[in-house]
């Protein structure tokens, strides 16, 4: 955002949880395009019902894998399992998500993974079962922001166009 704010880029891309408090922007510095709304899944080692959802508090004693910024995974694992009622036992810090799915898949934790990110990382999710959370809607959502802009800006349209999803 510092690179958009000083003009050294046309488009950012951010992500936001929607557990975790994000800093308000400013009003009126970005313009905020919504590319996708992106459920969060729980990873554990395969075996079970895969689609039945899991309630956190079955997991209060399991070790959690998650990412190093405590404004992205980490967060919202934390959030995640506060409405539960626990707090989790952070075993593993990762900022891979092919190696968060390989260190589920060998039963060394739980992780909560975007499910773009997994399907993206699939072949290392071969031994995890991917289920929904029961209880609040886990979401990612993913933006553009671009400064705002009085006339047409071709090449930044393009760029967006190009960003958001395909709907079939």
């Amino acid at each position: 955002m510092a690179a958009l704010r000083a003009r050294r880029c046309d488009v950012a891309v951010r992500y936001t949880y929607d557990l975790v408090p994000e800093p308000a922007l400013v009003a009126d510095e970005f313009t905020v395009h919504l590319l996708a709304a992106d459920p969060v899944l729980l990873a554990l080692p395969a075996g079970g019902d895969l689609r039945a959802a899991v309630d956190l508090r079955d997991l209060a004693d399991t070790p959690w894998i998650v990412g190093s910024r405590e404004d992205g995974s980490a967060a919202l694992v934390r959030a995640a399992c506060a409405l539960a009622g626990f707090a989790p036992r952070i075993a593993h810090e990762v900022d891979d998500y092919h190696l968060a799915l390989r260190m589920v898949a060998n039963g060394l934790g739980a992780a909560l993974l975007p499910q773009l990110a997994a399907a993206a990382h699939a072949p290392a999710a071969t031994d995890v079962a991917l289920r929904p959370v029961r209880g609040p809607e886990l979401v990612r959502r993913i933006h553009a922001l671009t400064l705002p802009a009085p006339a047409a800006r071709p090449a930044v349209d393009a760029v967006l166009a190009l960003l958001r999803p395909r709907v079939a």
